[in-house]
């Protein structure tokens, strides 16, 4: 099988950009195929991810992959991001069937444990085999011991880290290096395993680890080994050597042509040289020193496809995979010089252009991670790369890239490749047309300059991206097809600024170029007085016109700068009135350019204070003032000023303007001054304003003085006395006027005795005469009278129940009155009853303590119940006992007294209390009917009892007293305590 034939792969039309592809598709499937391949290639893909279908004709040359593969269609492969960051990397893993590790440049890895077997008493000893790559190395340098560089005696680990963190292994460990160029099987392996002879690893980079077992040494177990190794030897093409180096190019060279990788010997090797040149240039790195412009360092896993890898070495170098003629050839990511110039002489076909790509594959940002030798090869950010410019070229809408670089680790050269992407990525155009065969020397990859004055492109330069040779059966004749995508030389500088990026796509007139308003200014725009006289002002907006020729008009927009609401309108000239404006309110405005395509330039903003009228009416003339009672008058003439507004009227005691103050404006030409004394002069200037707030200067002076009285003040005074009180006077007429004075005037019409109010067109009757006549017998029914109306000052003398009897006897019966009909005894007081009281002052006391015998001082004899109650108003008792006697009977001595109520024979109530000698707290005793308390300050009890009922229609009632010492177990003493006291019974009882 041929080794280079694409396959009958066809496409129609192929000169029409409408049928090219815009996805990703794998033609590299038929190359890898065809060599014997395991994996697809990511597809033969042009930079940036413009996809070429197919390969038509008898050769053809397209770029098969590109670092910006990755960047724009990424595939997510989570294994593949675990085995290249530090987090798959630098661990050791057991697993029988592991795929190889193939390494580039300068690592740090750890590997795939093939090994494992304990010897010794109680297996003292663990053995392990770490492999670190499938092939032999160039060295292995310094080892980690859980991320601490390790210290070794001969073969046996001392230490690990410095300072406080610094662990001590006590050669515990024991590390064998071999590179894989060992031909023989370790001998220490071989004598303290089961591991014979034939374990030699030939072509294997390993490391042979022995751990011996120390509890505190492993308190944490076995420990993670890892170690610095640089990588494979690899071909150089331009010294025919092959010899250990980190040159992306070579890098890449040599996975093509390996057994593990494409396995394809068919290289282009110039090309290959011009990239390894290219990679091996010396950068200056901003911190000093210098650093080559492209390493590769990473490591190659044997299960990846092989096109995904390709796409990611070739991330370590900028560049871009090419195959054709036969042939693999590189483009490292570096600028050179245009090769040829072609014109539109050169042109055999229409041009197909495609300016921009789409937002979805578009970026304006970058950022990503690389594997930071600086930091032991942790993966880490490198500074993110973001530009201003780009953003607000995309409406402000950011847009990221999130471009890994596995194999760098150089923060510098991470964050060159960002830029040289960013930048790159911002070369859009991309153009594609039928040369003639002036174009067959061109290769893909150069960089070519094409002119076009239709399209203005003055030697403007291209990349190469894809090439096709073919004959056209229609035209009869044989072309180059090109894909070319735009390029410059800033592209690829460090130092380069956005706008060498922007400017260079054309020399035809920009349609945004010079559309910038400039000198944007607001002034005072005037006044204009309206019919209804108000003043509407205005600001005038004017700026300078743009010199872009494809302008068409303005947009203005403008409004109060506190607020948010806006105005818009257009304007085809470079001046604007912006009205009304309120004067001293800052509005802003802004201008900005619209083209006849419809493209509207950035905003130009200005903002301004409105000024507004300025000019003040003239004052007021013919200024008059007339005295009344406790009012002045005022007369004048108005200024002709359209804008007026109104007048201000300043009063003043005396005949100058100072110290005058405003007592009213007036829109009209005449004020009365009210709510003033009586003979009070006041002297009064007028004043116009408009409506902008503009004041004239005073108007002549009038003065005044109030009157004491006149009659129709008088008149008018007197009356409004009767309307304060909501009355009014009420005139007698023989007849009634033809109209009234006023609505709700009252007149009182002699001729028929009624009242009669003007409600504004006619009289009405208000109130009619009492004529209806006398009331005739029976005429008035029990529902005619409204309860409550009849009272006694409406009865006739005789008709009023008087004490004299009024009724025969018997004539109101039973029947006559309802049960509960008299709600209320109407029996005047003391009528049927009778109060006695009985009192006593100042009566001593000597002791009785003897319960049995009280001593009986207060009696109300010989009276009877009112329907069995008795109504006992008042019963009290003042005692004061004598308090010397208190303090003679000893600390706790107390003074006792019992006192009952007596009804006839039968007690029905008592009371006791007692009073301490100390004075310093009360008591209070409640029984079933009395109620005795204790004033502290006078030393006295007071007794009250409220009604009291019995059956018995004769009764006694007396009040009996014990008093005397009392101890404080409760009993009586037999001490004799004297005392007075004040008493008083008071009854209401019917007389017998």
């Amino acid at each position: 099988m041929s080794r280079y034939k694409l396959g009958d792969l066809t496409i129609k039309n192929w000169n029409d950009w409408g049928n090219v592809p815009r996805d990703p598709v794998t033609v590299g499937t038929f190359i890898v195929t065809s060599l014997g391949g395991t994996a697809a290639l990511a597809g033969t893909t042009i930079a940036f991810g413009v996809t070429v279908a197919g390969a038509v004709g008898y050769l053809a040359v397209t770029a098969v992959t590109t670092w910006a593969i990755s960047a724009l269609t990424p595939k997510p492969d989570f294994d593949a991001i675990a085995g290249q960051t530090s987090a798959g990397i630098l661990v050791n893993q057991k697993n029988g069937v592991a795929a190889q590790d193939f390494v580039y440049g300068k690592v740090r890895k750890g590997g795939i444990i093939t090994f494992y077997e304990t010897t010794g008493t109680n297996n003292t000893y663990l053995h392990q085999i770490i492999v670190l790559a499938g092939h032999e190395v160039n060295s292995i340098g310094n080892i980690y011991i859980n991320d601490q560089v390790a210290s070794f005696s001969g073969n046996f680990v001392t230490t690990a880290g410095t300072g406080a963190e610094q662990i001590n292994y006590q050669s515990k460990i024991r590390i064998k290096k071999h590179d894989g160029s060992q031909t023989t099987a370790d001998a220490d392996l071989v004598s303290e395993t089961s591991a014979t002879s034939t374990f030699k690893g030939l072509g294997i980079a390993y490391l042979y680890v022995r751990y011996e077992y120390d509890q505190e040494v492993f308190a944490n177990g076995i420990p993670t080994i890892t170690a610095i190794v640089e990588g494979k030897k690899v071909y150089d093409p331009r010294s025919s050597t092959t010899a250990y180096s980190a040159n992306a190019a070579l890098c890449i060279r040599d996975f093509l042509t390996a057994s593990y990788g494409l396995d394809d010997s068919s290289i282009d090797d110039v090309s290959f040289s011009a990239a390894a040149n290219e990679c091996d240039e010396n950068v200056t790195l901003s911190g000093g020193g210098t650093e080559k412009r492209y390493e590769m360092n990473g490591i190659v896993n044997a299960s990846r496809p092989i096109g995904d890898v390709l796409g990611d070495m070739v991330t370590s170098c900028a560049g871009t995979l090419f195959w054709g003629s036969g042939y693999w050839k590189l483009k490292a990511g570096a600028y050179s010089s245009p090769v040829k110039t072609l014109t539109l002489d050169d042109l055999r076909g229409p041009i197909n252009l495609e300016t921009r790509i789409s937002m979805r594959d578009n970026f304006n940002t970058v950022r990503g991670t690389f594997n930071d030798a600086s930091q032991d090869w942790i993966t880490a950010d490198y500074p993110e790369i973001t530009s201003s410019t780009f953003v607000t070229e995309d409406n402000g809408e950011e847009a990221l890239l999130d471009l890994r670089l596995p194999f760098t680790t150089s923060a510098a050269m991470a964050q060159r490749l960002a830029k040289l992407t960013l930048f790159r990525g911002r070369e859009q155009m991309t153009l594609s047309a039928d040369f003639s065969l002036e174009a067959l020397e061109i290769e893909v990859g150069d960089i070519i300059a094409f002119t076009n004055s239709r399209y203005g492109f003055s030697a403007k330069e291209f990349e190469v991206i894809g090439w096709r040779f073919a004959a056209n059966q229609d035209a009869g004749d044989l072309r180059v097809n090109l894909t070319l995508r735009e390029t410059s030389s800033a592209a690829f500088d460090w130092n380069a600024e956005e706008s060498a990026i922007i400017s260079n796509n054309t020399t035809l007139p920009s349609i945004s170029a010079g559309t910038a308003i400039t000198g944007l200014t607001l002034a005072d725009g005037g006044s204009e007085v309206q019919g209804d006289g108000s003043v509407v002002n205005s600001l005038l907006a004017s700026w300078t016109a743009p010199t872009n020729a494809f302008v068409s008009y303005y947009e203005i927009e403008w409004g109060q700068t506190s607020s948010a609401n806006r105005t818009t309108f257009i304007s085809d000239t470079t001046s604007a009135l912006l009205s009304p404006v309120i004067d001293g309110v800052s509005y802003t405005a802004r201008v900005r350019s619209v083209s006849i395509t419809g493209y509207r330039g950035d905003y130009s903003s200005a903002t301004a204070t409105s000024g507004g009228d300025t000019t003040a009416p003239s004052a007021p003339t013919s200024l008059s003032a007339a005295g009344g009672y406790k009012y002045i008058t005022l007369s004048w003439t108005n200024p002709v000023d359209a804008d007026l507004n109104y007048v201000e009227v300043y009063e003043n005691t005396s005949a100058t303007t100072v110290g005058a103050t405003v007592v009213a404006t007036s829109a009209g030409n005449r004020f009365v001054r009210t709510n003033l004394g009586l003979n009070e002069t006041k002297y009064y200037y007028l004043k116009s304003v408009d409506f902008s707030g503009n004041k004239s200067g005073f108007s002549s002076v009038a003065s005044a003085t109030t009157e004491y009285i006149d009659n129709a003040d008088f008149e008018n005074g007197v009356r409004q006395l009767f309307i304060d009180q909501n009355l009014d006077i009420i005139a007698p007429v023989s007849s009634l006027p033809a109209s009234g004075d006023f609505t709700g005037q009252q007149v009182f019409l002699t001729t028929d005795g009624k009242l009669y109010q003007w409600n504004g067109s006619a009289w009405a009757l208000t109130l009619a005469a009492a004529d209806g006549g006398d009331i005739t017998d029976a005429t008035i029914t029990g529902d005619k009278v409204v309860a409550n109306t009849i009272t006694g000052g409406l009865l006739a003398t005789s008709g009023i129940i008087t004490s004299a009897a009024q009724m025969d006897n018997a004539v109101i019966e039973t029947a006559k009155i309802k049960d509960l009909a008299v709600e209320r005894i109407k029996i005047a007081d003391n009528a049927v009853s009778n109060r006695a009281t009985d009192t006593i002052v100042n009566q001593s006391v000597t002791s009785n303590y003897d319960v049995t015998s009280p001593t009986t001082f207060l009696s109300t004899n010989n009276f009877a119940a009112i329907g069995n109650l008795i109504n006992i108003t008042r019963v009290s008792i003042n005692f004061s006992p004598s308090v010397s006697q208190l303090i003679a009977n000893g600390t706790d001595s107390r003074y006792g007294v019992l006192i009952f109520v007596t009804v006839g024979t039968t007690t029905v109530g008592g009371a006791q209390c007692f009073l301490k000698r100390s004075n310093t707290s009360g008591l209070n005793v409640t029984t079933n009917l009395f109620t005795l308390s204790q004033s502290i300050g006078t030393e006295s009890i007071s007794l009250v009892c409220p009604w009291i009922s019995s059956s018995s229609a004769n009764y006694n009632i007396a009040v009996k007293v014990n008093c005397g010492y009392f101890t404080s177990t409760g009993a009586w003493g037999s001490q004799t305590i004297s005392a007075v006291f004040d008493g008083a019974l008071e009854t209401d009882y019917l007389a017998k």
